[in-house]
């Protein structure tokens, strides 16, 4: 919903985008939760459970459990970015599409998903491929694909045949774990980072697998790359390091991608509140 870690992250980006104007929210805590996570980067007042003000601005709330009974068409919304984390199945009550229609032109859903027509779109990665007109239902893939699928595209642009990639990460724990469950305990689970990398750049498809170890933090994550590849040329540390340095400049990649290239690199100091997709950190490339 909009008064979760996306959603508040989300709005808060929103509200510095001229053209865009944020006008109804969907919560199932409500209003008054709202107002206590916008508080952190916003002027917002609570008036009423169905409205608060935003730097002034009304913005109507609502805290449906049907995405089809949230009266977007009311507000004049074109633009759906959904951020529970609970529609993503395309089925049922957890399809994503159902915000679709009266008004609503398009469907943003800021994590993996599912059903005809969608399309998983990455900024740096394949963002170019975006169709306006036929592009009406979009998943904006997982952090840990994100993070993957930019260093990743750089690798391939390079040239650097991948033959075969395995991949793990290190990520704090997620809302499906029970709170004591985190607690001193390491979590193995599967991740389909993998398999959505392979959605974004079509010469991974199928030669990617891995998992991920939740572990009791609550936020940021690190992932490892494990790749077998193929150059034309000489091939050691420097080399891809020099390559990511050098077309993190282009455009393309810019301010998608980030580089580090020290030794001590930590979740909270630098990579929790980083609003790049991913960050190489140099310092551990290794090639054998």
């Amino acid at each position: 919903g909009a008064g979760g870690r996306i959603g508040s992250s989300l709005v808060e980006e929103l509200l510095g985008i001229k053209d865009i104007k944020v006008v109804a929210l969907n919560e199932i805590l409500g209003a008054k939760h709202l107002v206590s996570r916008y508080r952190d980067f916003a002027d917002v007042n609570y008036f009423s459970d169905n409205e608060i003000k935003i730097n002034g601005e009304s913005v109507a709330v609502y805290s449906e459990k049907k995405a089809s009974e949230i009266p977007w068409l009311v507000h004049g919304v074109k633009i759906v970015e959904e951020c529970s984390g609970f529609y993503c199945d395309g089925e049922g009550n957890a399809d994503a599409r159902a915000h679709l229609g009266n008004g609503v032109e398009r469907v943003i859903v800021s994590a993996p998903a599912k059903g005809d027509g969608l399309a998983t779109l990455i900024m740096g990665v394949n963002h170019k491929k975006f169709v306006p007109a036929k592009h009406t239902y979009i998943s904006n893939a997982s952090c840990t694909t994100k993070a993957l699928a930019g260093p990743l595209k750089i690798l391939v642009d390079a040239e650097i045949k991948v033959e075969s990639l395995l991949m793990d990460t290190v990520h704090a724990s997620t809302s499906s774990q029970q709170v004591l469950e985190t607690l001193n305990n390491i979590v193995l689970a599967g991740t389909g980072a993998a398999s959505a990398t392979g959605l974004v750049i079509s010469d991974l498809a199928g030669r990617m697998g891995g998992f991920a170890a939740r572990v009791p933090t609550t936020d940021g994550s690190f992932a490892n790359i494990y790749l077998v590849g193929v150059y034309k040329g000489d091939l050691d540390k420097e080399k891809i390091n020099s390559i990511f340095q050098e077309r993190l400049s282009k455009e393309y990649y810019c301010g998608r991608v980030g580089y580090l290239g020290g030794e001590e690199i930590s979740s909270r100091d630098d990579i929790v509140g980083d609003k790049r997709n991913g960050i190489v950190i140099g310092h551990y490339t290794n090639v054998r």
